[in-house]
């Protein structure tokens, strides 16, 4: 594959479809979300013991509506951003999310600014170190996220209990959430989302096969066709500018930029 062809695939939506495809995978593979969970609770108590950052004491709700909730889902959100990019950090956060039952909207709105937040996170580690940072430096790169989630979170940019105010207004999010019931109509004290007991939160809050194939694709099928429609539209007119600019040996005046992490010199 020549290097515009690899150009080619990245401003393309294929890159969008796999990540995509990652998330569902993800999502229907019960071993895969039994695996993750695990893999959070273990990282989220690691980090713990070094940042101290706020705990239940409630055994089992350790992780219930405090500071090692948005840490957990932070972080799981950014490690998602390197494992199944943007979109697929994203959509899995959605499915996460819809999955609960009777999701108080304060919660949902603390786990969706608090995964919007990992995302950014990742992007800055993205920005700083290279594209493939994270695959050649794992524990490094998951020590940068833990340690920016923690200025995060001493600075005031992460939502920590449910009753903070500020709104997450992040339009994916609010077009498929589903199972959001207002506070006042929920019964006090119930644990949900990731703050169920930590023992057997990913089975009690999962559905069945069956049940979980029905939230396939198609449910967010008008939203993708519409974001794939814009994609191809806008990476056509890229493309025609990249290819010309390299029939020319980029000789003349123009502009170097950046898509999708490739340096693309454009002729204005």
């Amino acid at each position: 594959m020549t290097d515009i062809d690899k150009l080619k695939e990245k401003l393309t939506a294929q890159r969008l479809r796999n990540e995509i495809a990652g998330a569902f995978n993800m999502h229907l593979s019960q071993e895969e979300k039994d695996n993750f969970n695990n893999e959070m609770i273990n990282k989220t108590w690691k980090y713990q013991k070094i940042y101290k950052f706020e705990t239940k004491p409630q055994k089992g709700h350790e992780f219930w509506d405090v500071e090692a909730d948005a840490f957990k889902h932070t972080f799981g959100s950014a490690l998602l951003y390197f494992r199944y990019g943007d979109w697929g950090s994203t959509i899995a956060g959605i499915m996460h999310e819809n999955k609960t039952k009777k999701n108080p909207r304060s919660e949902w709105n603390m786990d969706s600014w608090n995964n919007d937040q990992g995302r950014k996170i990742a992007k800055e580690i993205v920005k700083e170190y290279g594209e493939d940072f994270y695959d050649k430096n794992p524990e490094k790169c998951e020590n940068i996220i833990a340690a920016k989630i923690i200025v995060k979170m001493r600075n005031g940019e992460l939502i920590n209990h449910p009753d903070d105010k500020r709104k997450y207004k992040g339009l994916i999010e609010h077009l498929t959430k589903k199972n959001v019931i207002d506070d006042d109509k929920l019964k006090n004290g119930t644990p949900t989302g990731q703050a169920a007991p930590m023992s057997n939160s990913v089975s009690n809050k999962s559905s069945s096969v069956s049940k979980v194939k029905s939230e396939s694709p198609k449910n967010f099928s008008d939203i993708l066709r519409q974001k794939f429609k814009s994609i191809k539209s806008e990476n056509n007119q890229k493309l025609s500018r990249i290819f010309k600019s390299n029939q020319n040996q980029k000789s003349g005046n123009g502009h170097w930029v950046t898509m999708n992490g490739a340096h693309v010199f454009i002729e204005d």
